[in-house]
């Protein structure tokens, strides 16, 4: 699925990683507002709006990362070894 989503976000979108960019960041507003209108007891489709936003993210971080000429596999590697090393520093790369 990864390779399918950046051949086509490539088709539809092109290669600007500042454009692509600032599309992930209006994805990833989209998701926090969704979860923020989440009720306790969550309505009809409050769910399904933040799987289709978790969806859009991801989809739009996967190009982004196309872009850096990474993998989300790539990606992941850096958030565990960051999760790890915290546990003996927490402070690491916090800034």
């Amino acid at each position: 699925m990864e390779t399918e989503v950046i051949t086509l976000f490539n088709s539809l979108y092109g290669r600007d990683f500042r454009t692509r960019a600032k599309k992930l960041r209006e994805e990833c507003f989209e998701l926090v507002e969704a979860i923020d209108n989440l009720s306790l007891s969550p309505k009809d489709g409050e769910l399904d709006r933040v799987i289709d936003e978790m969806a859009d993210v991801l989809a739009v971080l996967t190009h982004v990362t196309s872009l850096l000429h990474m993998s989300r596999d790539e990606l992941l590697k850096i958030a565990i070894d960051k999760s790890e090393k915290r546990i003996e520093n927490p402070e690491y790369k916090r800034q």
